[in-house]
């Protein structure tokens, strides 16, 4: 019996190297070049990948010089796939909400979480191919030099279908959009979409509407962008750029564009169906100062299949497809167990599996390779910053050496790379966990804010830190600003907070000048005519203050619910209820939900003893005030169902039933 299991298994393994091998074997070879700032691989021939890698060079030159909004520093690496046929790219797509294949997708961008890609089939048709490349590195230059959520869609693919149209010739001769057949044929045959509608649409809208009108979305956006750069001679692009400011100000919408052009939606819709039916789509051409001349290319390289592997699982991770990349990581690995990049992203892979230690395990071989990436001792450090459950939500302390083994990592990362924000956005977030090296951490996050100007993240981060460091004017002003321009509601949410902080400590330092009290949030030295007083005086005083303004913001229970302080002891997910064990008052009692996302979640401390909702809480103290609605039936020892927490600090009192 053993020598037949172990022959079972050979079998298996055989069928599975098989398998595997005939991934790559089926197709051409994949090869891998590189040029100034990109890294193709694909199974075109390499005259194709080499004229793609010149015209790309070219193309982000000619951005550079003609639209300098769109210059910044990439703080990602970007490798362009080239699948040889529409059939290897069809399942590399992107998924609808429903998981079916978005098929008319011809080609996209991935801005992944470290790492970027541009996807397309090579189909033959050489001007589609480029146009497809240009289209979305277009998409990747607005998203991160102008913020992808702070431009609406119609600009962001009106811009990658105008600037998709490029063409160069004598290297400084250039061109702009020019017309499509395709756009043109759906504008004739179909009415515009109304503008009150089209200037509405957002990405999850477009992603889940049919060809058909996403095909004439596409076309729109190209005519009215063509409309205001080439039309009098571009005299419009100060408007349209006027007018995306003013959207991002959250303001009314045909207010805007009325302030703007001048005219309303109606006239606009009127001006640029004539604008249709004139068919005038000359291409805008300018002449460059200087000549681009793209550097010669070396050869083509091999890429081994287990490579192609590791690179299609890598993708298919960033697209967060996470149980397809697992199967094209364990073929790459099971290649070649030293792949460095298959060791690299499996370990992401286990990481958000909550099996730590095989992530750690991987990731360490990915940064012993023999030619590591910043990106693996990037990686690394990011697993070892999410603790033991990737699911944490709040992360509230590090262990002194897992905070040297980041920081060095980290370090590594940037002598490689000094370009990428990840890796100065982590350092500067480890010092805000621990509550140290601030200075440091805010020249860290402004260095990341630097390669990357638009990030929301960054933004949060800074103020915290600012915060932190006691620098109240300048956390005011970042967090104000987040909340005026970000339509995500987390970041929003946490915006608020600091500013609700702000305002606590404003009006704590005002109840200490009226009573002529040292400003307890300053590290200044006491006047010496200010009267003593004890460090418990100063935090009774702190604590009544703190504990008013957050019974000022608490939410007010309705008639039929309950609202009661205590503290949190241990939950448990059971029979698809999430059983919350509270001890309130001298009693212990127990509240239900069907989920995390069902409970409205506030937090006013940053004392939560480095705890975090699961579904596994032990033992606990956490503080919090709880709003629950009764049960109408009994069900055994569950009071009720819990509509909110709010966590409080520590000895905090209620004031008010309201």
């Amino acid at each position: 019996m053993k020598t037949k299991k172990s022959f079972l298994l050979l079998i298996c393994v055989i069928f599975f190297l098989a398998a595997t091998q005939g991934f790559a074997a089926d197709q051409k070879p994949w090869l891998k070049l590189q040029t100034k700032n990109f890294t193709i691989i694909g199974n075109a021939n390499e005259n194709e990948l080499k004229n793609i890698g010149l015209k790309i060079e070219q193309f982000r030159e000619a951005i550079k010089i003609l639209v300098p909004e769109l210059s910044g520093v990439s703080p990602f690496e970007t490798t362009i796939i080239v699948f040889d046929d529409k059939n290897s790219f069809q399942q590399f797509k992107p998924l609808s909400s429903d998981g079916k294949v978005t098929n008319w997708v011809a080609g996209y961008f991935q801005a992944g979480f470290d790492k970027n890609y541009i996807v397309f089939p090579n189909g033959g048709d050489t001007e589609n191919v480029y146009r497809t490349i240009f289209h979305e590195y277009t998409h990747y230059l607005i998203d991160h030099n102008l913020g992808r959520n702070s431009v609406p869609v119609w600009f962001n693919e009106g811009s990658a279908e105008y600037y998709g149209q490029f063409k160069i010739s004598g290297g400084r001769n250039v061109s702009f959009g020019s017309r499509t057949e395709a756009n043109i044929s759906t504008l004739k045959k179909n009415k515009i979409i109304p503008l009150n509608d089209f200037f509405r649409v957002d990405y999850n809208e477009l992603k889940n509407r049919n060809n058909e009108f996403a095909s004439l979305f596409y076309a729109q956006s190209w005519i009215l962008m063509h409309y205001f750069l080439h039309f009098e001679n571009g005299g419009r692009r100060k408007n349209l750029n006027d007018f995306i400011r003013l959207l991002q100000k959250k303001g009314d919408l045909h207010e805007a564009f009325k302030n703007v052009f001048g005219i309303n939606f109606g006239e606009m819709e009127f001006i640029l169906t004539n604008y249709i039916g004139i068919g005038n789509f000359a291409d805008t051409n300018a002449s460059l100062p200087k000549k681009i001349i793209a550097e010669p290319l070396a050869s083509a390289e091999i890429l081994p299949p287990n490579e192609v592997e590791a690179n299609l699982g890598d993708l298919l991770y960033q697209r967060e497809r996470f149980d397809e990349a697992e199967k094209y990581l364990q073929k790459s690995l099971l290649a070649n167990p030293d792949s460095r990049l298959a060791n690299s992203t499996y370990g992401l892979i286990k990481m958000r599996q909550n099996k730590v230690a095989e992530a750690r395990k991987h990731l360490k071989i990915a940064v012993k390779s023999n030619r590591p990436n910043y990106l693996d001792f990037f990686r690394y450090a990011y697993v070892l910053s999410r603790g033991n459950d990737f699911s944490n939500t709040y992360i509230t302390k590090y262990s002194d050496a897992d905070t040297d083994e980041m920081r060095l990592n980290l370090q590594k990362s940037i002598a490689i790379n000094p370009d990428f924000a990840e890796s100065f956005y982590l350092l500067s977030f480890i010092s805000l966990v621990r509550n140290e090296f601030l200075d440091e951490a805010i020249s860290n996050i402004r260095k990341a804010l630097e390669l990357s100007p638009k990030n929301l993240i960054y933004q949060l981060n800074l103020a915290e830190l600012l915060l932190r460091n006691k620098k109240f004017d300048a956390a005011k002003n970042v967090a104000e600003n987040l909340t005026e321009n970000t339509d995500q509601p987390l970041i929003t949410q946490r915006a608020k907070g600091i500013l609700e902080t702000l305002a606590q400590i404003e009006t704590s330092l005002e109840s200490a000048r009226k009573l002529n009290l040292p400003n307890i949030y300053s590290e200044e030295k006491r006047p010496e005519n200010l009267r003593n007083i004890t460090e418990e005086e100063l935090e009774i005083n702190r604590r009544k203050n703190e504990n008013d303004k957050i019974n000022e913001v608490l939410r007010h229970p309705k008639p039929d619910q309950v609202r009661i302080v205590g503290e949190i002891s241990d939950t448990t997910c059971q029979n698809n209820k999430v059983i919350f064990t509270v001890k309130s008052a001298g009693q212990t009692s127990k509240f239900q939900n069907s989920g995390f996302d069902e409970i409205s979640l506030l937090s006013y401390t940053t004392e939560m003893g480095g705890e975090f909702l699961s579904c596994d809480l032990k033992d606990k103290q956490i503080p919090a005030v709880l709003i629950y609605k009764p049960l109408e039936t009994t069900n055994g020892n569950i009071l009720g169902n819990l509509i909110s927490i709010e966590f409080v600090p520590n000895n905090f009192v209620l004031t008010t039933n309201k």
